[in-house]
This record gives C-alpha cells, sequence and structure tokens, in this order.
C-alpha cells in the first residue's frame, strides 16, 4: 500500500519491511484523504501488533513518525524534509523505554503519486479519477480487513477474570499503552521483626502465607534463628505467625522445639537440629486435591548442615508439625528454591537454582511430590548486565500463573534485591511481564528495606478491593563480599544486620492496566465465544468515560449495543456490569461469536469477565 506524502496533500508510508524481535507480522491498512493549506495531517496504520502514525510536516518542517506497540509504549522519530517528486528511502529505528524486544525498524519510502503525469501537490488539483481510485482503495482495504476478521478463530472464554498481562485476547489497540503497576507499601511496615527473647532479632520471608479455610484466620512461616552460647553457628528456625486483619499478628507459644535458652516456649515449629540440617527456603503449601490427610501440607527446603546437604522434602497434616525426608530428593539444586501447587493441572512446581548454571531459574513438576520432571530452563540472566535471578516465586490468579523473579543487580554503593513480574499461560512457557519495573521496589537510603524486597510464596490474599503480598526488606547487602572495599556499607553490613517484613498492597487485577492517551482510545479483543449473561469490568473511569459496545465475528457493531446506546461508567470500582440503554445483559446475542470493543477516554482498564 503506498501514496505520495508532501505538504498539502495526501498523505501515507509505504512499508517495504519490517523487522522486530516482539512482532509476528506487519500489515498496513487503509489510506486517508486530502488536505489544503499545508496543514499537518496525521493517519494512522494498524497491524495486530503495532500503530504506525504518520503526521504530514508543514512546509519546511520535518514530519514525525510515531510507533505505539501493543504493549502501549512509544517511540518517535522525525524525518527531514524531503523531495516529494523523487523517490526517498528512511530507516528509522525506534524503540519504547529502551526495551529490546519493543526495537523496531522500518524502511519508509516516499514515491510520486501522479496523475495524467502530473504531480499532485493540493488537494485542488487532484481530479475525480484518483478520488474513485482512493475510494476504491479504501473498499478493497475494509473488505480485507472484514474477510481477515472472519477468518480468525474465536476464544472461548473462560470463568476467570480477563487481564492484560500479554496480547493473548486483544485483536487491536488504538491509542492505548500498557501500564504495568508496581505494588504499594503499607505505611505500618515493617509488621513482623524477629525482636523476641527467643530469637536473635531477624525475620525474612523464606516462607509463605495462607488464608485458613475454615477460620479465615492469616497464617505465616517466616523464618530466622538464634545462636547458641559456645557455638559459632547459628541455628536457623522457621517461625509461625497469625493475624485477623493481615497486618497485625501474633506468635502462638507451640511447644514444639527447643530454642537457644533452652525452652520451648516459643512459636518455632523447625530448626536446623530437628529437621535434616534445615538452613533455608522451605515454602509450605496446601495440597487441595490429596487423599492422605498427613500430607495436607507440602514442601521443600535446601539443607547445609550437619552432614546434610540437598533438597529434601517435608510433609505436615496441620502445617504445625513437620516430617522431613531422610534423603534428599535432589543435590543438583541450591538454595533459594520455592514451591507452588498448579490447582489447574493439579500438579507441584519446583522454582529451582540449579548448581550449574545459578545465574538462571528454572522448573521442574511433580505428581506425587517425589518423582520430578528433568529441570527446565526458565529465565536465564545476563552477565553483561550484572544481574542475578535469585530466586522465583509463583502463584496462580484467574487462570494465570504469576511468577516474581528476584533480581539481584549491582549499583553504586548497592547490590540490591528486587521482585519483577512474570507470567505464564500453560505453566511452562514464561515471559517477562515486568522487566524494567520491580513488582516491589527496595526501598531508599537509610530505610528497613534498603537493599533488599524479597517475596514469599502462597496463595493471593485477597482483603477488600486490596491484593496482600508479604516480602522481607534489610538493611544490608545480601552478599556482603560485593560491599567489600566501600566504607559506608562495611559498617552497616556489622553493626546494622537487621531483616524485617513488610505488606505491600495491588488493587484486584491490578497488575496491568490498559490506559489511553491523548482524549481516548480503543481496545478490541478478537472474537470470544462467551457463555455467561453479564459483561463486568475493572475500571477505573472517574475522571473519564469509558464504554463497551459489542461487535460481531466481522468486526461491525451488533444494533443496541453500539456505543453510544452503552451507559457511561465514570467510576472507580474492581467490579461493573456494563449495560446498554435496551440491553441490561448479553442473552439477546445468543451463542455466537463477539468483540467487545472498549471504548476509555481517561480511564484505565484492568480486567473484564462474563459470568
Amino acid at each position: 500500500m503506498l501514496v505520495g506524502a508532501g505538504p498539502g496533500t495526501a498523505g501515507g508510508i509505504h512499508i517495504a519491511n519490517g523487522q522486530a524481535s516482539y512482532f509476528a507480522r506487519i500489515r498496513t491498512d487503509g489510506i486517508e484523504g486530502l488536505n489544503r493549506n499545508f496543514d499537518a495531517l496525521g493517519f494512522d496504520f494498524h497491524s495486530d501488533f503495532v500503530t504506525l502514525r504518520y503526521v504530514v510536516p508543514r512546509e519546511k518542517q520535518p514530519a514525525v513518525v510515531q510507533f505505539v506497540d501493543a504493549r502501549g509504549r512509544t517511540g518517535q522519530t522525525r524525518i527531514q524534509p524531503f523531495d516529494i517528486k523523487v523517490g526517498n528511502s528512511f530507516l528509522i529505528s525506534g524503540g519504547g523505554n529502551g526495551d529490546p524486544p519493543n526495537h523496531l525498524e522500518w524502511e519508509i519510502e516516499s514515491i510520486r503519486w501522479t496523475n495524467a503525469g502530473a504531480i499532485a501537490w493540493d488537494a485542488s488539483q487532484v481530479g475525480r479519477q484518483a478520488l474513485v481510485k482512493i475510494a476504491r482503495q479504501k473498499e478493497m482495504v475494509a473488505e480485507r480487513r472484514r474477510r481477515a476478521k472472519l477468518n480468525t478463530r474465536p476464544v472461548r472464554l473462560t470463568r476467570y477474570r480477563q487481564l492484560f498481562l500479554d496480547d493473548y485476547l486483544i485483536d487491536e489497540l488504538h491509542a492505548i499503552r500498557r501500564q504495568v503497576h508496581s505494588a504499594d507499601k503499607h505505611p505500618a511496615n515493617p509488621i513482623i521483626d524477629g525482636d523476641h527473647p527467643w530469637l536473635d532479632g531477624m525475620a525474612y520471608l523464606y516462607g509463605a502465607v495462607e488464608r485458613r479455610p475454615k477460620t479465615k484466620k492469616l497464617r505465616m512461616w517466616y523464618q530466622s534463628y538464634f545462636r547458641v552460647k559456645g557455638e559459632e553457628r547459628v541455628v536457623d528456625v522457621m517461625c509461625l505467625a497469625e493475624s485477623t486483619n493481615g497486618i497485625d499478628w501474633t506468635f502462638p507459644r507451640l511447644g514444639l522445639v527447643a530454642d537457644g535458652r533452652g525452652s520451648k516456649d516459643n512459636n518455632i515449629i523447625i530448626s536446623t537440629r530437628s529437621h535434616s540440617g534445615f538452613d533455608e527456603c522451605i515454602t509450605p503449601t496446601r495440597d487441595l486435591h490429596t487423599t492422605d490427610p498427613s500430607k495436607r501440607y507440602r514442601s521443600l527446603f535446601w539443607a547445609n548442615a550437619d552432614g546434610y546437604r540437598g533438597t529434601y522434602a517435608a510433609w505436615s497434616a496441620d502445617g504445625v508439625r513437620w516430617i522431613s525426608s531422610p534423603k534428599p530428593i535432589t543435590t543438583r539444586m541450591g538454595d533459594a528454591g520455592s514451591t507452588m501447587y498448579d490447582i489447574y493441572k493439579r500438579r507441584w512446581v519446583f522454582f529451582a537454582r540449579p548448581i550449574d548454571n545459578q545465574l538462571s531459574r528454572a522448573i521442574s513438576f511433580s505428581k506425587d511430590f517425589k518423582t520430578w520432571t528433568p529441570i527446565k530452563v526458565i529465565f536465564q540472566a545476563d552477565k553483561s548486565k550484572r544481574e542475578d535471578f535469585y530466586n522465583m516465586q509463583g502463584l496462580c490468579y484467574e487462570g494465570l500463573y504469576l511468577g516474581f523473579v528476584t533480581i539481584m543487580w549491582e549499583e553504586p554503593g548497592r547490590y540490591a534485591l528486587e521482585p519483577h513480574l512474570a507470567m505464564s499461560r500453560d505453566g511452562e512457557n514464561w515471559q517477562w511481564v515486568g522487566r524494567q519495573d520491580a513488582f516491589i521496589p527496595h526501598g531508599p537510603r537509610g530505610s528497613w528495606e534498603e537493599f533488599n524486597t524479597q517475596m514469599g510464596t502462597g496463595e493471593p490474599i485477597r482483603q477488600g478491593d486490596k491484593l496482600y503480598f508479604y516480602y522481607s526488606g534489610r538493611t544490608y547487602p545480601h552478599r556482603p563480599y560485593y560491599a567489600r572495599g566501600n566504607p559506608e556499607i562495611i559498617p552497616k553490613q556489622l553493626a546494622e544486620n537487621d531483616v524485617n517484613i513488610g505488606l505491600a498492597t495491588l488493587r484486584v487485577d491490578g497488575f496491568v492496566s490498559l490506559e489511553d492517551h491523548h482524549g481516548g482510545g480503543l481496545v478490541e479483543t478478537k472474537p470470544l465465544l462467551v457463555s455467561g449473561k453479564e459483561l463486568h469490568v475493572n475500571v477505573d473511569s472517574r475522571f473519564g468515560d469509558f464504554r463497551v459496545e459489542v461487535l460481531d465475528h466481522a468486526g461491525d457493531p451488533i444494533p443496541g449495543f453500539t456505543a453510544a446506546e452503552c451507559i457511561p461508567i465514570r467510576i472507580d470500582r474492581v467490579g461493573v456490569t456494563v449495560r446498554w440503554k435496551d440491553h441490561q445483559d448479553l442473552v439477546s446475542l445468543g451463542d455466537k461469536p463477539v468483540r467487545f470493543r472498549f471504548h476509555l477516554k481517561r480511564s484505565r482498564l484492568f480486567s473484564f469477565w462474563v459470568d
């Protein structure tokens, strides 16, 4: 598709070739009209993955080409003035936020647009024949688009809330950006510390949090240690805490494990001495489908003391009294591992760090918690960036698998750890969502979380309209040897060695939002097969306007369900039912494939679902 480009005439772009690791293909659709008096004129070319906006320049001014990719990121390149009478080629390279997958390259070619041998410089000089050709071209493009939409295979919508972490359900985006959100730190932080007579002042979340099914109370497994007089090595322990609101925690006296004083009047449930040289990283997880009540809870932990070394299994009927395996399930994995129960496929997941590739994150699966599949590397750190994928926690959320990969990276004066969001649709093939943005950023200089924000595992904890995520923060660098030679850090490492646990909250479904810019935008889904009656959205449109129209398979609006007939939504709520003037639900649409087109104006869309 090509059309001349120049001041005062129709503008356009011929995309000769396109290369980008993130995009599967480039497709241009549409030519736009004419203009007089050298006005700046803009055209949008859309594909499944990218919007390419070309602004025709005013006389003797550079043109602008703006890229808006499917993630909503923009890049911009200015084209210098060119001679409309001859062919011109421009190599344009641009990307959003410096992310390599968003690196785009096009060869953009301007060509002559002639009518009976004359160069068309102004709309008044364009004859009827050219206008007819343009109209026919538009019709052809519209028909091709319609056929392409009809050939798109429908996606059956599940019962889950549909998030926008990837482009799985998205067909088109217009003037929309994808925004990755970080969690908000609670003002009461830190909420748990290790200041108890039986502990030595540390509490870090090599553990998990769950909501108990019957009592609805929250229960947290966390790690600490105590010292024994006359012994150099500390005794690592796993402790238990309980809460009704997720903020204020109590510490039950369990009477199970003796502490450094010789007393069992404490909240310790496991220690190095009681369980196979226990060292760290036990991540208790409830088995929702077990037929053996003695193994309602399972876990893996790393042992590295008293002659034990490797990854061991443990199980418990109540999450308090644990039995550990006498032999390791593997000696090829390092520390900093975690487990997750896959509720969709009823299997166990082990996020591991291979000993022979400690900069990576690997994954293994098991149906019985005994036999595990060979490990598969899912994330590999880049040594040139001086980073390390230290550990990873996973959870199941609304039909998706979410992962929080702790990236350990070096900056001047600090070596910090922060979790970054990843996702998967099958639990085996993973991709980044927030590669550049920490889900819980580490704190400023002098804070209780200056060097580290490291998350625990467990199910998503929902409190009202918020999701609760727990993490530990440190006042010292995780690896002290990276601080050697730094006089600012060494005293802190020796004198202020402190670890505490904090709380971060996030809006329900609030990991990613689709947001309009420049006064309005559109999101169109792929054709969907829906079985529910009502359409709901999680949206923040309190300062703008949000509407939904329903389209048929070909992308044409269905009468009665147009944007003009939609009752506007101007509210901030995690669950709003969409209504139209003459339709309160989707029942009249039957079982045919439909598309949803979301109209955003100063709005943020987090998710949608049909029930």
